[in-house]
């Protein structure tokens, strides 16, 4: 538990010593500043020189607070990155020295704002604390609210889609957007600190201005019932991802390079079509789930050869012959689900899931298994 207050840690836990988190010292604030006000700049790349003085006495004005260099960063990326522009930030800011310079920091973020997009955002307090807002909704009420201004061409949705984009820029989280004809992901990429992207049942998505590797926190990623290949080829330069949710035929290789160390669940849907290969899955892969592929071949054979998995589950129209046999692997395999609407027959050779632990099946599959996994039957 975290907490701004002393007397709240305190009162949790009377017995242990809370633990207070450090202000950055200098260096840190620096790298921070300039992380989060230059997001796309590489490590190697050299730093503006006529910037390094507004940088040092922007970030000594964050008094070392994570959040107030974050939000400074913020506002920095979005000015052009040239000295008179965050010079000018410098000069305007109301600086203080009586501890309230972090909400001056957030308050510029809001003054910030075109006064239409001041009044988006305030709106959204009329929503109670942790409400799940639908985003249709609420462009329909900014609309019948008057708070669209005419722009050119452009419809009011289009202007409200737009506004919406903006506040999303803000540390933005969670973005789910489904069953949309179109989306374009113009931009998206931009919001850096995305942790969860949904793009399900969309009909097309427009790429052209998007790069997917550059949601370099991204942890979740759920594009079921997209059809969609073209934003994925970078997908595997990702190595914060922990759950990838798609069709597995828009799947492109795990490259031999790859470093995904937290990648812990893939469940995909696929077609006939797709040849199931080892390859198509992150070796350090725990949970899988497949569900509705219509297989012409055992899957069993290449799932084998996955050696950290510890829990598949395979569901729907998986194969379409009457028997799945595992010939080798599944070496620390613990959970196996079988639903699948086909499959009469489930062989398992000796010495095959020697770690399982636990078993559930539909009622009309057969187990033929090693004398050591006579119990889970």
């Amino acid at each position: 538990m975290t907490s701004r207050f002393i007397e709240v840690a305190q009162s949790a836990d009377s017995i242990m010593k809370p633990y207070e988190l450090r202000f950055l010292n200098d260096e840190d604030s620096r790298n921070l500043l300039i992380k989060k006000a230059l997001p796309y700049q590489k490590s190697g790349d050299k730093f503006p020189d006529d910037l390094r003085e507004l940088v040092d006495a922007l970030s000594k004005k964050c008094e070392g607070l994570p959040l107030a260099l974050i939000v400074l960063g913020g506002i920095l990326s979005t000015k052009d990155h040239i000295y008179n522009a965050w010079e000018k930030v410098l000069r305007t800011m109301e600086w203080h020295s009586d501890g309230k310079d972090c909400i001056n920091i957030l308050a510029m973020s809001y003054d910030d704002m075109s006064c239409y997009l001041k009044t988006c955002f305030l709106y959204l307090a009329s929503f109670p604390e942790d409400y799940e807002i639908s985003a249709r909704c609420l462009i329909k009420m900014w609309i019948a609210e008057g708070f669209m201004p005419q722009q050119g061409r452009k419809t009011m949705e289009e202007i409200a889609e737009d506004y919406l984009d903006q506040l999303f820029q803000r540390l933005l989280r969670v973005l789910l957007i489904e069953a949309m004809r179109i989306i374009d992901l113009k931009g998206v990429d931009r919001l850096i600190h995305l942790k969860y992207l949904g793009l399900r049942c969309c009909e097309t998505l427009k790429v052209s201005e998007f790069s997917l590797g550059h949601l370099k926190n991204l942890e979740t990623l759920d594009i079921r019932d997209t059809f969609e290949i073209s934003i994925l080829p970078d997908l595997w330069t990702i190595n914060t991802l922990r759950h990838v949710l798609c069709n597995l035929g828009f799947l492109p290789e795990v490259p031999w390079t790859a470093d995904l160390p937290n990648l812990q669940t893939l469940g995909c849907n696929w077609s006939k079509s797709v040849t199931l290969k080892a390859s198509f899955f992150p070796p350090h892969l725990i949970k899988l789930t497949l569900m509705d592929s219509k297989l012409g071949q055992d899957p069993m054979p290449e799932l084998g050869k996955l050696n950290n998995l510890k829990k598949l589950q395979l569901v729907g129209d998986l194969y379409n012959e009457k028997q799945m046999i595992c010939p080798a692997g599944f070496p620390v395999l613990q959970s196996l689900g079988l639903s699948v609407k086909t499959v009469e027959v489930l062989t398992v050779e000796k010495g095959v899931m020697p770690k399982l632990k636990n078993l559930t099946k539909n009622y009309k599959i057969k187990l033929e298994m090693p004398p050591e996994l006579m119990h889970l039957i």
